[in-house]
């Protein structure tokens, strides 16, 4: 619940078996998600989408440190998924239904601290011009991360006012973005947090 209002979160496996959040597109008569087509005019609009995101989260992360005061946001912007690995994608966990394609356009959110990360969902949520849809997290302690290496984070999808394309947002802590990228010298499964506290993850007893 953030502010009040309910916002779904699903564990990963059932994230990947919903077909509740489709992509849809606005510029075309073309209705079948498996065809290459569908997916050729779905990078147009994801292109589209990617300067409005980029231009409102600039913003958003403008307000953000303004308000806490401190650089605690960092936005990392980043390039269209691959056409060879959306294909990919799409036909291991899709059956080649290009419209559950949700992450061709993306950004990730590195905070300081959890109340960073906090600050950043609010302000996403009480936007007029993107919709949260659906939240992925995984910085619950009930969520199992050892599929994953132990990495965390808040994962979002949003519809874009404009165009109705969805796009992904990733929330997580600057600290847990640096072990990823073989930053630092203790491994990601080493940390756990959860958006119940205001203190940042701390290593496991004995590391």
């Amino acid at each position: 619940t953030w502010g009040g209002r309910v916002i779904k979160s699903v564990p990963r496996h059932e994230v990947y078996a919903s077909g509740k959040v489709l992509q849809t597109l606005s510029s075309t008569s073309l209705t079948s998600p498996t065809y290459v087509g569908f997916l050729m005019v779905l990078y147009k609009e994801a292109a589209l989408a990617k300067v409005k995101l980029d231009s409102l989260c600039t913003e958003l992360t403008s307000r953000v440190n303004t308000k806490l005061g401190t650089a605690e946001v960092e936005l990392l912007l980043a390039t269209l998924k691959s056409k060879t690995r959306a294909m990919e994608k799409a036909a291991e966990k899709y059956d080649s239904h290009y419209n559950r394609l949700t992450d061709l356009c993306r950004l990730t959110f590195g905070c300081a601290t959890i109340d960073g990360m906090i600050a950043v969902i609010e302000e996403l949520r009480e936007s007029d011009q993107m919709e949260i849809v659906l939240i992925k997290d995984q910085c619950l302690r009930a969520f199992d991360a050892g599929a994953i290496g132990g990495y965390r984070n808040i994962l979002l999808n949003l519809r874009m006012e404009e165009s109705g394309h969805v796009v992904e947002v990733q929330v997580t802590l600057r600290a847990l973005l640096s072990l990823r990228m073989g930053v630092g010298t203790q491994p990601t499964s080493l940390f756990a947090c959860s958006i119940s506290t205001t203190q940042p993850p701390r290593p496991t007893p004995g590391s």
